[in-house]
């Protein structure tokens, strides 16, 4: 699809993606709060390490030709694989619109002790109003908040009194944090191509990438040192309008951002502007917000939706590092990768639940037993052919 957005530079890109991540709220700390925050610091640093060498990988393959994320993976799978992908990334994009109004509704509603579904609706509706214009009012509003939010977290850490004595503290490794840090975040990753495409040039894209992961590994610290719940937003220098002004600025930001991933899953079938799309998407969905209340089942549905996104970001990396040994890919072999990573999946989630770290570790595990499996096979015989040719 051909570009019409001005070209971004890395402080841009990087406020894009991590202003809308960077204020806390309640429903972020749940994956680290039951470990020790000295085993928990240090998986972060890790994790995000790993999260930057994929998104290295994922920038790569897309950056020379300027391609979105589903464009980027056709490259991989193919036409066919393509739409599944497609499919996959528009519904949980707007399952993750529809759960982040669901969240802050939450915050908002516990705070002043009310109950009532219009506040989810408006933000719903000022999220789809304002996705018309896109990246151009992200790109400004973004860069003009982001001390803001960079001032809070710093906040976090100067009134917490879980700094005391820190660094005096014996560090270890996690291996479930390292996952979840990966987890949380690698759905984004994969799709980074979306907006990483708009940069001016290859360098500002991975210096954009490098100032991203830095900010997410900075907020995902800043939350071990919030102690309760109650320490978020009464115990700061904010007042609660302030709060509860940056919980809406906070969802409506994530939400645009939600809407143009999904609009440009829609553009592979309909060639409209995707400021319509944004528009015909956010309305659905703000309706169906008011019209269910599925909080639980979403939680369920997009728990399972993540991992086979994440699913998706293993087989490209697998598929681009073979890529690299054999100057080639195949397309058939990657879409098999993806087919049986998501089926362990699902297997594993029904066998054990809700158990993210568990089901991603298991896809992982038999993407690459299959990946190896395949190489062994192709070189073997490569090798046979190359000897009976040899004795004819």
């Amino acid at each position: 699809m051909r570009l019409t957005t001005k070209r971004f530079n890395y402080f841009q890109l990087a406020c894009i993606f991590s202003v809308p991540l960077l204020f806390p709220s309640f429903d972020k700390r749940e994956f680290i709060q039951v470990f020790q925050i000295e085993s928990s610091l240090f998986s972060i640093l890790v994790g995000n390490l790993f999260l930057w060498l994929i998104g290295l990988g994922i920038i790569s393959m897309s950056s020379i030709e300027r391609l979105n994320a589903i464009e980027n993976t056709q490259n991989h799978f193919g036409g066919h694989g393509k739409t599944v992908v497609a499919l996959l990334f528009f519904v949980t994009f707007v399952m993750w619109f529809y759960f982040r109004i669901n969240t802050a509704v939450d915050d908002i509603c516990r705070l002043w002790g009310i109950e009532t579904k219009w506040i989810g609706v408006l933000l719903g509706l000022a999220s789809t109003g304002l996705s018309v214009f896109g990246l151009r009012l992200l790109k400004w509003v973004t860069t003009l908040f982001f001390p803001f939010f960079v001032v809070y977290n710093l906040y976090i850490f100067y009134s917490s009194e879980r700094m005391n004595g820190i660094l005096l503290q014996e560090w270890s490794l996690s291996f479930p944090i390292v996952i979840s840090t990966i987890l949380v975040a690698l759905p984004g990753v994969v799709n980074l191509p979306t907006i990483f495409r708009h940069a001016k040039s290859r360098i500002e894209s991975y210096l954009g990438l490098t100032l991203l992961v830095f900010l997410i590994c900075f907020f995902e610290v800043s939350m071990l040192f919030v102690t309760t719940k109650k320490e978020v937003f009464i115990n700061t220098a904010f007042s609660w309008v302030v709060y509860v002004a940056f919980i809406f600025f906070n969802i409506i930001c994530s939400n645009i951002l939600n809407l143009i991933f999904a609009s440009a899953c829609l553009e592979q079938w309909w060639r409209w502007r995707r400021s319509l799309l944004s528009l015909l998407i956010g309305l659905i969905a703000s309706g169906f917000y008011y019209i269910f209340h599925l909080s639980s089942q979403v939680n369920l549905i997009l728990g399972l939706l993540n991992v086979y996104i994440s699913c998706v970001g293993v087989v490209l990396i697998a598929s681009y590092l073979i890529k690299i040994a054999f100057k080639k890919t195949f397309k058939w072999m990657n879409l098999m990768g993806l087919i049986l990573s998501c089926l362990v999946v699902t297997l594993n989630h029904f066998k054990y639940g809700e158990d993210q770290i568990s089901s991603f570790t298991s896809a992982i595990g038999i993407c690459a037993l299959f990946y190896l499996c395949m190489v062994f096979l192709k070189e073997s015989i490569w090798s046979f052919r190359g000897i009976f040719l040899e004795k004819k």
